[in-house]
């Protein structure tokens, strides 16, 4: 799968991808403020939660969108066949 090109609206595959993107950097995140915190490293701990944080809620914001943007596809082949 190719990344964004930029050119227009993105489209549901590229909405998933960077939702997997964001969701493995979340996770990434998470595991390194885990192991700050076993290091006694609070403050970039809290950090790296935040971030995880940031990264996930934007894979599930990306998830929704692909999900609209399959719906109003969907929607348009109705409509299309329709008349």
């Amino acid at each position: 799968m190719a990344a964004p090109t930029g050119l227009g609206p993105p489209t549901s595959a590229e909405c998933e991808h960077l939702a997997r993107l964001h969701a493995e950097r979340a996770g990434r995140n998470t595991a390194l403020a885990a192991d700050l915190r076993r290091t006694g490293n609070a403050a970039p701990a809290d950090l790296n939660e935040r971030r995880a944080h940031v990264d996930q809620r934007t894979a599930d914001i990306l998830i929704a969108y692909a999900r609209e943007l399959e719906a109003r596809a969907a929607a348009g082949r109705e409509l299309e066949a329709a008349e």
